[in-house]
């Protein structure tokens, strides 16, 4: 398997699943696009690269939360090899299975709040000294 990084914006929104055996999951559909310059100094497009990443646990959880279609997103994981079956034929598509999915900061802002669900409330008195 190989372990990568991708940087790319979301072609829709991500969805909630759950497997016959109550695992929770998303799949993402990431797009990207190479883009240069020809002589004369004009931007191309090149064709689009989709990738479908799947999401786990809690971070599935946050993701479908936080993220929308047209969000940047940076996923890191291990890609994998999958067999897909179109009107041509069976085909071979790559596929992530993402350790880490964050949105990327080049060109939005984020309001990050903390995700607090598996943690007691924690109320502070008297005895509590600050951590300085």
């Amino acid at each position: 398997m190989a372990h990568t990084t991708i940087i790319g914006h979301l072609g829709k929104d991500p969805e909630l699943h759950q497997s016959t055996t109550g695992t929770i999951y998303t799949r993402l559909s990431l797009a990207w696009s190479e883009r240069y310059k020809d002589r004369t100094g004009t931007y191309i497009d090149g064709p689009t690269t989709w990738i479908s990443i799947t999401v786990f646990g809690r971070q599935a959880e946050n993701a479908v939360d936080s993220l929308r279609k047209g969000h940047q997103i940076i996923a890191t994981g291990n890609m994998r090899t999958e067999i897909w079956a179109s009107d041509h034929g069976e085909q071979p598509i790559v596929t992530m299975i993402a350790d880490t999915i964050s949105p990327a900061l080049f060109t939005q802002v984020v309001d990050i709040h903390r995700d607090d669900h598996d943690k007691p409330p924690t109320t502070p008195d008297d005895t509590d000294t600050p951590p300085f």
